[in-house]
């Protein structure tokens, strides 16, 4: 699969999510916002019952935060993209390889696209880690799966996923056989 093949397979999947969170973080805002004004036109009802400040500091939450989590959303359904001239087999051993450093998670394998499940802890939501093998590059990337009880914005734990990824493949895939050689000759 190429690599625009698999953007328009990875956009499509993530297009209800975006409208989803986008949704949510517009909602955010304009209840902190209406807040605000709310706590600055009448200002002497909230000082009757003394919870100006509080109502001051939890709008200002709820306009922060949505701002912030919009350069997540952002994040969350990038496809990034490794350099590697090495042959399919190498390469997915590789894969492989990085996989397991996850324990035993469950994947599945179709046309070269790795779809791996990565379980989160009791906080952290599941991952699906999307990989794809081409001639040239691999091609990745990782959706957080919406979950009851769990972070229901991501909070940065994808992108760190992401990085130490791509980090792992750039050193697996570095083609020098005497450093790597246990690795290629499974």
């Amino acid at each position: 699969m190429q690599l625009e093949e698999f953007q328009s397979k990875i956009y499509k999947r993530s297009k209800w999510d975006k409208i989803l969170f986008s949704g949510l973080a517009v909602s955010f805002f304009s209840m902190g916002t209406f807040l605000l004004y709310d706590t600055i036109n009448n200002s002497s009802k909230y000082e009757q019952h003394t919870t100006k400040y509080i109502s001051i500091s939890f709008s200002l939450i709820l306009i922060i935060t949505p701002l912030w989590c919009y350069y997540f959303i952002k994040n969350k359904y990038k496809v990034s993209t490794v350099t590697s001239l090495l042959p399919i087999n190498n390469k997915e051993k590789v894969v492989i390889e990085v996989i397991s450093k996850y324990g035993n998670p469950i994947y599945e394998i179709s046309d070269f696209c790795y779809t791996v499940l990565i379980r989160g802890n009791w906080y952290t939501a599941d991952r699906i880690v999307f990989i794809n093998l081409d001639e040239f590059q691999y091609s990745l990337s990782i959706e957080s799966q919406l979950q009851v009880g769990k972070t229901l914005f991501d909070l940065g734990n994808t992108q760190k996923i992401r990085k130490y990824i791509i980090g792992s493949i750039k050193i697996l895939s570095v083609d020098n056989s005497e450093r790597h050689g246990e690795i290629f000759n499974k």
